[in-house]
């Protein structure tokens, strides 16, 4: 629930982000946060202003929820840097949470859940953005590219943020 992808779901693929972070608890996280169960974990995760839905996951020992993130996430380093927020933000609260929601292509199955909870009233929870890492500057340096023909659609990609739409796939 993190990203509509228009093609081909991937981390490194285009796509544009649904403002959400989910949040996947198994029993072994559970049992390392300060919850003593399932339910507890529930209740706290579900009183948090930040959490838009929550369910008992497909297993029935853990749960699936997701967390409203303020916007501006334009890529996969944007998203890793509003899960870490979303992963302290429960931390602070002794829930541990399973770092694989930090892939922003990651599926999250729905299970039938009768007690599921959402709410459309969430408050947007604040990601700290950082401009790019050296390593980005120097991929979008046109030194890097030695005029490689790619290199415009890169460069506007990663300058422009060109809606994924308008992107042309092979």
């Amino acid at each position: 629930p993190s990203a509509l992808f228009p093609k081909v779901r991937g981390r490194k693929n285009p796509f544009q982000h649904t403002g959400l972070v989910c949040a996947d608890l198994d029993e072994t996280h559970i049992e390392q946060s300060s919850v003593s169960n399932l339910a507890e974990a529930f209740e706290t995760l579900t009183s948090d202003t930040h959490c838009v839905f929550a369910f008992i996951s497909p297993s029935g020992k853990g749960i699936k929820a997701a967390f409203l993130v303020k916007g501006g996430i334009e890529d996969d380093v944007d998203h890793k840097r509003a899960y870490t927020a979303v992963k302290d933000h429960l931390g602070a609260a002794g829930i541990l949470i399973d770092r694989a929601c930090s892939d922003v292509s990651r599926l999250c199955f729905i299970s039938h859940d009768p007690n599921a909870y959402y709410t459309s009233n969430a408050v947007a929870l604040t990601w700290e953005h950082i401009g790019r890492t050296a390593i980005e500057q120097t991929m979008l340096s046109e030194d890097a590219w030695n005029g490689d023909p790619d290199y415009s659609l890169i460069k506007l990609f990663f300058d422009e943020r060109i809606p994924s739409e308008e992107v042309e796939y092979d």
